[in-house]
Protein backbone atom coordinates (compact mmCIF):
# COMPACT_ATOMS: atom_id res chain seq x y z
CA UNK A 1 0.00 0.00 0.00
CA UNK A 2 1.49 3.33 -0.97
CA UNK A 3 1.95 6.67 1.31
CA UNK A 4 -0.49 8.07 -0.66
CA UNK A 5 -3.32 5.28 0.32
CA UNK A 6 -2.13 5.28 3.82
CA UNK A 7 -2.35 9.07 4.08
CA UNK A 8 -6.25 8.77 2.91
CA UNK A 9 -7.30 5.95 5.47
CA UNK A 10 -6.25 8.19 8.17
CA UNK A 11 -7.73 11.16 7.21
CA UNK A 12 -10.73 9.04 5.96
CA UNK A 13 -10.25 7.77 10.26
CA UNK A 14 -10.26 11.04 11.34
CA UNK A 15 -12.90 12.66 10.16
CA UNK A 16 -15.10 9.60 10.83
CA UNK A 17 -14.47 9.83 14.71
CA UNK A 18 -14.47 13.61 14.94
CA UNK A 19 -17.84 15.18 15.95
CA UNK A 20 -19.51 17.77 14.51
CA UNK A 21 -18.32 20.97 15.49
CA UNK A 22 -21.68 23.49 17.42
CA UNK A 23 -21.96 27.09 16.23
CA UNK A 24 -24.19 29.41 18.66
CA UNK A 25 -26.08 31.26 16.30
CA UNK A 26 -28.58 31.15 13.41
CA UNK A 27 -26.48 29.28 10.61
CA UNK A 28 -29.49 29.68 7.98
CA UNK A 29 -28.37 33.48 8.36
CA UNK A 30 -25.16 34.20 6.03
CA UNK A 31 -24.58 37.15 7.28
CA UNK A 32 -24.33 36.15 10.82
CA UNK A 33 -21.73 33.87 9.97
CA UNK A 34 -19.55 36.45 7.62
CA UNK A 35 -19.97 38.97 11.07
CA UNK A 36 -17.97 36.68 12.80
CA UNK A 37 -15.29 35.98 10.15
CA UNK A 38 -14.88 39.52 8.74
CA UNK A 39 -14.16 40.73 12.45
CA UNK A 40 -11.30 38.88 12.54
CA UNK A 41 -9.54 39.93 9.69
CA UNK A 42 -10.37 43.19 10.79
CA UNK A 43 -7.19 45.26 11.74
CA UNK A 44 -8.91 48.14 13.87
CA UNK A 45 -6.02 50.16 14.14
CA UNK A 46 -5.72 49.81 10.09
CA UNK A 47 -4.71 53.51 8.05
CA UNK A 48 -4.59 53.23 4.41
CA UNK A 49 -1.52 55.74 4.45
CA UNK A 50 0.76 53.10 6.45
CA UNK A 51 0.20 50.62 3.83
CA UNK A 52 -0.08 52.96 0.61
CA UNK A 53 3.69 54.44 1.60
CA UNK A 54 5.09 51.05 -0.15
CA UNK A 55 3.76 51.94 -3.47
CA UNK A 56 6.19 52.24 -5.72
CA UNK A 57 6.78 54.83 -8.70
CA UNK A 58 5.92 53.61 -12.05
CA UNK A 59 8.15 55.43 -13.89
CA UNK A 60 11.28 54.37 -11.22
CA UNK A 61 10.19 50.49 -11.30
CA UNK A 62 12.69 48.99 -13.80
CA UNK A 63 11.40 45.46 -14.01
CA UNK A 64 11.78 42.74 -16.99
CA UNK A 65 8.45 40.55 -17.47
CA UNK A 66 8.16 37.51 -19.29
CA UNK A 67 5.66 37.15 -21.99
CA UNK A 68 2.91 34.91 -20.68
CA UNK A 69 2.07 32.94 -23.53
CA UNK A 70 -2.01 31.54 -24.63
CA UNK A 71 -0.71 27.99 -23.93
CA UNK A 72 0.26 28.04 -20.29
CA UNK A 73 -3.19 29.49 -19.99
CA UNK A 74 -4.65 26.24 -21.23
CA UNK A 75 -1.84 24.29 -19.40
CA UNK A 76 -3.16 25.77 -16.63
CA UNK A 77 -7.15 25.78 -16.91
CA UNK A 78 -7.03 21.99 -17.92
CA UNK A 79 -5.67 20.83 -14.58
CA UNK A 80 -7.84 22.44 -12.34
CA UNK A 81 -9.30 20.13 -9.60
CA UNK A 82 -12.46 20.26 -8.04
CA UNK A 83 -12.69 23.33 -6.09
CA UNK A 84 -15.22 25.53 -4.86
CA UNK A 85 -15.72 28.57 -6.95
CA UNK A 86 -15.49 32.35 -5.77
CA UNK A 87 -17.99 35.02 -6.33
CA UNK A 88 -18.82 34.09 -9.64
CA UNK A 89 -19.64 30.55 -9.01
CA UNK A 90 -18.93 29.52 -12.00
CA UNK A 91 -17.93 25.51 -11.70
CA UNK A 92 -14.39 24.39 -12.41
CA UNK A 93 -15.48 21.69 -15.03
CA UNK A 94 -16.51 25.16 -17.10
CA UNK A 95 -12.69 25.78 -17.29
CA UNK A 96 -11.34 22.49 -17.76
CA UNK A 97 -13.48 21.77 -20.88
CA UNK A 98 -12.91 24.48 -22.61
CA UNK A 99 -9.42 25.25 -21.39
CA UNK A 100 -7.84 25.87 -24.96
CA UNK A 101 -11.44 28.50 -25.71
CA UNK A 102 -11.01 30.15 -22.88
CA UNK A 103 -7.08 30.70 -22.82
CA UNK A 104 -7.46 32.90 -25.98
CA UNK A 105 -9.32 35.31 -24.17
CA UNK A 106 -7.42 35.52 -20.85
CA UNK A 107 -3.75 36.22 -21.26
CA UNK A 108 -5.07 40.00 -19.68
CA UNK A 109 -6.90 38.95 -16.52
CA UNK A 110 -5.51 40.38 -13.03
CA UNK A 111 -6.74 39.25 -9.40
CA UNK A 112 -9.98 40.95 -8.61
CA UNK A 113 -11.33 41.29 -5.11
CA UNK A 114 -13.02 38.09 -4.32
CA UNK A 115 -11.20 35.13 -5.91
CA UNK A 116 -12.93 33.12 -8.16
CA UNK A 117 -10.95 30.21 -10.29
CA UNK A 118 -9.76 33.01 -12.82
CA UNK A 119 -8.14 35.21 -10.14
CA UNK A 120 -6.29 32.09 -8.43
CA UNK A 121 -4.76 31.31 -11.97
CA UNK A 122 -3.82 34.80 -12.27
CA UNK A 123 -2.29 34.57 -9.03
CA UNK A 124 -0.29 31.49 -9.29
CA UNK A 125 1.22 32.18 -12.68
CA UNK A 126 2.46 36.17 -11.22
CA UNK A 127 3.68 33.56 -7.88
CA UNK A 128 5.74 30.96 -10.48
CA UNK A 129 6.86 33.62 -12.64
CA UNK A 130 7.84 36.57 -11.01
CA UNK A 131 7.61 36.78 -6.92
CA UNK A 132 8.73 32.77 -5.78
CA UNK A 133 11.90 33.51 -8.23
CA UNK A 134 12.51 36.72 -6.73
CA UNK A 135 12.72 35.00 -3.06
CA UNK A 136 16.28 34.33 -1.62
CA UNK A 137 16.60 30.17 -1.09
CA UNK A 138 18.61 30.92 2.28
CA UNK A 139 15.54 32.47 3.84
CA UNK A 140 12.80 29.32 2.75
CA UNK A 141 15.32 26.68 4.03
CA UNK A 142 13.11 25.78 6.87
CA UNK A 143 9.75 26.20 5.50
CA UNK A 144 8.26 22.78 3.93
CA UNK A 145 4.83 24.02 2.92
CA UNK A 146 3.85 25.76 -0.05
CA UNK A 147 7.01 25.13 -2.21
CA UNK A 148 7.16 22.63 -5.26
CA UNK A 149 9.95 20.42 -3.10
CA UNK A 150 8.00 20.87 0.62
CA UNK A 151 5.90 18.18 1.90
CA UNK A 152 5.08 17.00 5.33
CA UNK A 153 7.14 14.16 5.23
CA UNK A 154 9.93 16.04 4.24
CA UNK A 155 9.73 18.23 7.41
CA UNK A 156 9.20 14.92 9.42
CA UNK A 157 12.00 13.77 8.36
CA UNK A 158 14.19 16.36 8.77
CA UNK A 159 12.32 17.02 12.44
CA UNK A 160 14.17 13.61 13.28
CA UNK A 161 17.19 13.68 11.85
CA UNK A 162 18.04 16.60 13.87
CA UNK A 163 16.44 15.15 16.66
CA UNK A 164 18.48 12.09 16.93
CA UNK A 165 21.41 14.22 16.25
CA UNK A 166 21.24 16.40 19.45
CA UNK A 167 20.55 12.89 21.70
CA UNK A 168 23.83 11.87 20.37
CA UNK A 169 25.45 14.22 22.58
CA UNK A 170 22.60 15.34 24.95
CA UNK A 171 20.67 13.68 27.96
CA UNK A 172 17.55 14.89 26.34
CA UNK A 173 16.21 17.58 23.94
CA UNK A 174 12.90 19.90 24.79
CA UNK A 175 10.38 20.63 21.51
CA UNK A 176 8.45 23.70 21.31
CA UNK A 177 5.44 23.43 18.91
CA UNK A 178 3.49 26.33 17.87
CA UNK A 179 0.45 26.45 16.07
CA UNK A 180 -0.65 30.25 15.20
CA UNK A 181 -3.93 31.59 15.45
CA UNK A 182 -6.05 32.23 12.67
CA UNK A 183 -2.59 33.44 11.41
CA UNK A 184 -3.11 34.16 7.95
CA UNK A 185 -6.23 36.61 8.85
CA UNK A 186 -4.73 38.69 10.91
CA UNK A 187 -1.22 39.59 8.81
CA UNK A 188 -0.63 42.79 9.15
CA UNK A 189 -0.60 44.91 5.53
CA UNK A 190 2.19 46.95 6.80
CA UNK A 191 4.85 44.47 8.14
CA UNK A 192 4.36 41.95 5.41
CA UNK A 193 4.81 44.38 2.63
CA UNK A 194 8.33 46.05 4.54
CA UNK A 195 9.60 42.61 3.59
CA UNK A 196 8.89 42.70 0.23
CA UNK A 197 11.03 44.08 -3.03
CA UNK A 198 9.33 43.06 -6.14
CA UNK A 199 5.64 44.13 -7.74
CA UNK A 200 4.63 46.24 -4.63
CA UNK A 201 2.04 47.80 -6.55
CA UNK A 202 0.56 45.16 -8.00
CA UNK A 203 0.63 43.31 -4.13
CA UNK A 204 -1.06 46.43 -2.70
CA UNK A 205 -3.59 46.33 -5.02
CA UNK A 206 -4.48 43.23 -4.36
CA UNK A 207 -4.43 43.38 -0.57
CA UNK A 208 -6.16 46.73 -0.37
CA UNK A 209 -10.25 47.48 -0.39
CA UNK A 210 -11.02 43.73 -0.03
CA UNK A 211 -14.35 42.81 0.88
CA UNK A 212 -15.40 38.96 1.70
CA UNK A 213 -18.82 37.65 1.14
CA UNK A 214 -19.97 33.95 2.95
CA UNK A 215 -22.13 31.68 1.23
CA UNK A 216 -24.58 29.00 2.57
CA UNK A 217 -25.98 25.63 1.36
CA UNK A 218 -28.84 27.03 -0.57
CA UNK A 219 -26.95 28.67 -2.52
CA UNK A 220 -27.47 32.53 -0.84
CA UNK A 221 -24.88 35.36 -0.35
CA UNK A 222 -24.30 37.38 2.85
CA UNK A 223 -23.90 40.90 2.10
CA UNK A 224 -20.03 42.03 1.34
CA UNK A 225 -18.17 43.02 4.47
CA UNK A 226 -14.97 45.03 4.16
CA UNK A 227 -11.82 43.45 5.69
CA UNK A 228 -8.37 45.14 6.42
CA UNK A 229 -5.79 42.60 7.47
CA UNK A 230 -5.27 39.00 6.28
CA UNK A 231 -4.15 37.60 3.02
CA UNK A 232 -6.96 35.12 1.59
CA UNK A 233 -5.66 31.92 2.67
CA UNK A 234 -7.67 30.31 -0.10
CA UNK A 235 -6.18 32.44 -3.40
CA UNK A 236 -3.01 31.87 -5.28
CA UNK A 237 -1.04 34.54 -3.64
CA UNK A 238 -1.92 33.96 -0.52
CA UNK A 239 0.18 31.41 0.86
CA UNK A 240 3.42 32.43 -0.81
CA UNK A 241 2.72 35.70 1.10
CA UNK A 242 2.58 34.05 4.06
CA UNK A 243 6.11 32.40 3.63
CA UNK A 244 7.27 35.49 3.40
CA UNK A 245 5.90 36.69 6.04
CA UNK A 246 6.91 34.38 8.30
CA UNK A 247 10.92 34.31 6.49
CA UNK A 248 12.16 36.26 9.52
CA UNK A 249 11.41 33.67 12.04
CA UNK A 250 14.59 31.86 13.01
CA UNK A 251 15.51 31.16 16.85
CA UNK A 252 18.51 33.22 18.78
CA UNK A 253 20.99 30.43 19.23
CA UNK A 254 22.58 28.79 16.11
CA UNK A 255 22.64 25.44 18.20
CA UNK A 256 18.39 25.10 18.24
CA UNK A 257 16.86 23.91 15.13
CA UNK A 258 13.92 25.63 13.72
CA UNK A 259 10.85 24.04 11.29
CA UNK A 260 7.89 25.76 9.82
CA UNK A 261 4.84 23.90 7.54
CA UNK A 262 2.88 26.80 6.74
CA UNK A 263 1.35 28.66 9.89
CA UNK A 264 2.61 25.33 12.27
CA UNK A 265 6.28 26.00 13.92
CA UNK A 266 8.42 23.53 15.71
CA UNK A 267 11.81 24.54 17.61
CA UNK A 268 14.24 21.92 19.30
CA UNK A 269 16.72 22.59 21.80
CA UNK A 270 19.05 20.31 23.45
CA UNK A 271 19.89 20.36 26.84
CA UNK A 272 23.28 18.63 28.57
CA UNK A 273 22.76 17.89 32.76
CA UNK A 274 26.48 17.80 32.53
CA UNK A 275 27.28 21.12 32.05
CA UNK A 276 23.70 22.63 33.24
CA UNK A 277 23.86 25.31 30.44
CA UNK A 278 20.45 26.06 28.48
CA UNK A 279 20.99 27.27 25.10
CA UNK A 280 18.18 29.78 24.86
CA UNK A 281 15.59 29.94 21.86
Amino acid sequence: MTARHLAKELWEAVRAASTESVVNGNLSDPNLVNYHFAAIATDHLYNPQDVLQYCAVLQDVNQDFLPLFEYEIAQLLSKVRHTSSGLDDLPYWLFQKCSFELATELSDYMPINATPILSRLAEKIFVQQWLRPALPMELLKDQYAFRPTGSTLCAVVDFIHHCTLMLENNSYIRCLFIDFSKAFDVVHHSILLSKIRIALNWIIAFLTGRSQVCKISDGRFCDPQPITSSIVQGSGIGPTLWLIMESDLHPLSDANVIFKYADDTNIAMFYNWRCMYVRYV
